[in-house]
């Protein structure tokens, strides 16, 4: 395991540096689809999660990844939990912001990177601190959504020595907005209670020391803290709904134990443990009923869908690395230590 140029590995890789990224518009790692082959992304598990599929190889719902995700040396792969619990699955996935490149290792490549890489291995690789000279990076940009509101992002780098030669810091913020374009409209009231809801916030701080108190050892500490979030992760929106929706009148049996294997119950309300019995509307046991509704028509607009709320969603990822290097004479050492 060393460092070359992509041309003289005799493997299929695509490493992007930061100046590739931006110059290519490429600010999610969603965008990397149009531009690494045998590439596929489903991150319809909500924002800021994804399960990476690379030459086909998918994970499926319960199960250990397919494709190794890296941020240097620490795995943050996830695999998937059963009972279809979207917000414990797919891989947490850092925003491209500051870094030296991003590797996609077309797999399999469990040599290097063991299980999960069937597919490949993607790799994150922040910048090292300076302990010589100092640098800056910064960026932003601005751009507007067709029927939706704008969007922009703005970061901030910055790195160099401390103590020369021995001691340097790195450390950078990200701000990116992404505007929305989905309304949502209340069944009820027809009024517009979201407009533009699906947009979506990413903020990410990384800051890492390198000391090297000696040319042959090292020791490297970074932590990142990212968070994603959106009030609505639905990107689809309703047809028109020309005649009405009647929703018949229904009767239901709430006394205890009704609707419920529960062994006993006592106390006013019910718990939501018991769920109420349907029963006929001219049944004595009847202890609730539910009136007859009608909603509609619906006259929607393009990008508008039927709901009383969003869907919301959240990742917030924190990852810590330590590690420790020592040059030998022909070979070196590395151990790493890291907590996600």
């Amino acid at each position: 395991r060393q460092e070359s140029t992509v041309n003289r590995v005799a493997l299929s890789i695509t490493a992007q540096s930061q100046r590739d990224l931006d110059q290519q518009g490429i600010q999610s790692f969603q965008d990397f689809v149009g531009q690494v082959p045998g590439l596929n992304i489903n991150q319809a598990l909500g924002t800021g999660l994804a399960n990476v599929e690379i030459r086909g190889i998918a994970q499926g719902s319960q199960g250990a990844a397919t494709t190794g995700f890296y941020l240097d040396d620490t795995p943050i792969s996830k695999r998937n939990v059963g009972g279809g619990v979207a917000t414990s699955n797919g891989t947490p996935l850092p925003p491209l912001f500051d870094l030296q490149r991003v590797e996609v290792l077309r797999g399999p490549q469990g040599t290097l990177y063991g299980s999960g890489s069937e597919g490949g291995t993607v790799r994150y690789i922040t910048p090292t601190p300076g302990l010589d000279n100092y640098s800056v990076y910064a960026k932003t940009s601005a751009s507007m959504t067709q029927d939706g509101s704008p969007s922009w992002d703005a970061g901030f780098a910055i790195g160099g020595p401390i103590i020369d030669g021995q001691l340097g810091f790195r450390m950078s913020y990200y701000d990116y907005h992404r505007g929305g374009w989905i309304d949502i409209i209340d069944p009820v009231t027809q009024q517009n209670i979201g407009k533009d809801a699906n947009y979506n916030d990413t903020r990410v701080f990384h800051g890492a020391l390198l000391y090297a108190p000696t040319d042959d050892f090292r020791v490297n500490f970074s932590y990142l803290t990212s968070g994603q979030s959106t009030p609505d992760s639905q990107d689809f929106y309703t047809k028109p709904i020309k005649d009405t929706i009647n929703i018949p009148q229904a009767c239901f049996d709430s006394t205890p134990y009704a609707g419920t294997t529960q062994a006993a119950y006592t106390g006013t309300p019910l718990p939501h443990s018991i769920n109420p019995a349907p029963v006929s509307c001219s049944s004595p046991t009847v202890t609730y009923t539910r009136p007859a509704l009608t909603y509609g028509p619906y006259n929607l607009q393009k990008y508008q869908v039927l709901g009383v709320d969003g869907a919301p969603a959240s990742t917030v990822m924190n990852v810590a690395a330590l590690s420790f290097e020592k040059d030998f004479e022909g070979f070196s050492a590395k151990l790493i230590n890291s907590y996600v």
